[in-house]
């Protein structure tokens, strides 16, 4: 939602230079003067949606810094938090990936090679650079964030969260991913106790990333097993809301939604909760605007219980069977949703 929210008002500032016989501007400046604007008016959470929603695009790195330095100017202490564990955690999920391939097919290349290999002139977009420079790359970016994460709680005087990011970086530098928790929790995931790690992983959460930190470390906790059965519910609870007229409500919400989107938009509803969901399901109306507080799309929480069974196991989740639902309801037009879904279009202000 951040997204689109941030390329609609930069297409409108873009217009409403061209009604004035303003000079065009490139892309990267009009984004930079709405980023501004952004930071100005205050906008920290949806500029850092904005931030982590699409860091592998590269839209994120001009605008963390300004961010940043606004966010330790004013004290802003749990939105600068919220940034950079953000960024760290998207900055980490591919270093462990590229370690975890870099053991299984080339596990003669040392931690020594790693840290002694050339990076000048490295090209992160590249398909062609070698596995030893990426992997050196991508430790030593991760290295850089969190000594200028560290360099900002000092300033805001977090010295707790300091220590956590001096353990991180001990991590990082030596290259060791820390190992899968062991099975302690011993309960069977049927779909109240389903319901119930939803929830209360989402109490304690700031934003939807948050979330999936929280629930993939409770989730580690239990048996494999476990895992697919909550897989298995995931999906069942997700095609519950396999309907037209819910494509409808996220394509109004979002201005636009495809296939993808439509089934990240249903693991995203089961991820706000028990009540929630059941609102969205019967399109409450009177709850929905407050439901929806974010970018309705959690692709990641797709795949959670399958990354947390292969770290546990070492071995690909088996696919778990859920009956394929029919996409049911009246199918609508695009061009004519203010028709069809008068109050909805009403509700979230859409066109």
């Amino acid at each position: 939602m951040s997204y689109g929210k941030f390329q609609k008002e930069a297409g409108v500032y873009t217009s409403w230079r061209r009604k004035n016989n303003l000079p065009n501007l490139d892309w990267k400046k009009v984004d930079e003067i709405i980023r501004d604007k952004w930071i100005s008016d205050k906008r920290y959470k949806e500029l850092i949606a904005f931030i982590n929603e699409n860091w592998e695009s590269g839209n994120g790195e001009d605008f963390v810094r300004p961010l940043s330095k606004h966010l330790i100017d004013n004290k802003e202490l749990n939105f600068y938090k919220r940034l950079w564990k953000g960024i760290l955690r998207n900055r980490l999920e591919k270093l462990w990936s590229q370690v975890e391939y870099q053991r299984s097919n080339y596990p003669s290349i040392t931690l020594n090679d790693i840290i002694n290999t050339d990076i000048k002139n490295f090209n992160q977009f590249s398909s062609d650079e070698s596995l030893e420079r990426t992997l050196a790359w991508s430790r030593l970016y991760i290295i850089q964030g969190i000594n200028e994460f560290i360099t900002g709680l000092k300033e805001l005087n977090d010295f707790e969260e300091v220590e956590k990011q001096k353990s991180l970086f001990s991590i990082v530098s030596n290259l060791d991913k820390p190992k899968p928790k062991p099975t302690t929790d011993k309960r069977k995931i049927d779909e109240c106790l389903f319901w119930q790690l939803i929830d209360e992983s989402r109490k304690v959460s700031t934003d939807q990333f948050n979330f999936l930190d929280n629930l993939k470390s409770t989730l580690e906790a239990f048996h494999p097993k476990e895992l697919r059965n909550f897989d298995k519910l995931l999906i069942t609870k997700a095609n519950e809301l396999n309907t037209w007229e819910h494509w409808a409500l996220v394509y109004i919400v979002r201005g636009g939604c495809g296939d993808d989107e439509f089934d990240y938009f249903k693991v995203w509803a089961v991820s706000k909760g028990k009540n929630a969901f059941d609102a969205i399901k019967d399109l409450n109306e009177r709850q929905l605007l407050q439901i929806f507080d974010e970018d309705p799309q959690l692709e990641e929480l797709y795949y959670l219980a399958e990354i947390v069974y292969e770290e546990k196991t070492s071995d690909l989740m088996p696919p778990v069977k859920v009956k394929a639902t029919k996409l049911t309801g009246k199918q609508w037009e695009e061009d004519k949703l203010h028709q069809t879904f008068p109050r909805l279009c009403k509700l979230f202000n859409y066109g």
